[in-house]
């Protein structure tokens, strides 16, 4: 199982830490579900914390939002992609 997390910044990594917690005291585990983020090349190159904080990293184009996080299109394909 796995959810993607189309943002970036202080609300994915809020996102991250508050889906862990709740996996954790639901389900006995934060492993259960993977947390899959999108990171510009901007993002991983400052090693953003919610490119550290997720699980699996998809590279999105860089760039103004609608090539990236705002891109429907592309956030459709990752998440059907996962």
């Amino acid at each position: 199982r796995r959810v993607l997390i189309a943002n970036n910044g202080m609300a994915a990594s809020k996102f991250i830490l508050s889906v862990r917690r709740w996996l954790h005291h639901a389900c006995g585990s934060a492993s259960v579900v993977k947390l899959v983020a999108m990171a510009t090349p901007d993002d991983i190159r400052a090693n953003a914390r919610h490119v550290s904080l997720a699980d699996v990293i998809e590279e999105v184009p860089g760039g103004p939002n609608t090539n990236n996080y705002a891109n429907v299109q592309l956030i459709l394909s990752l998440a059907i992609k996962h």
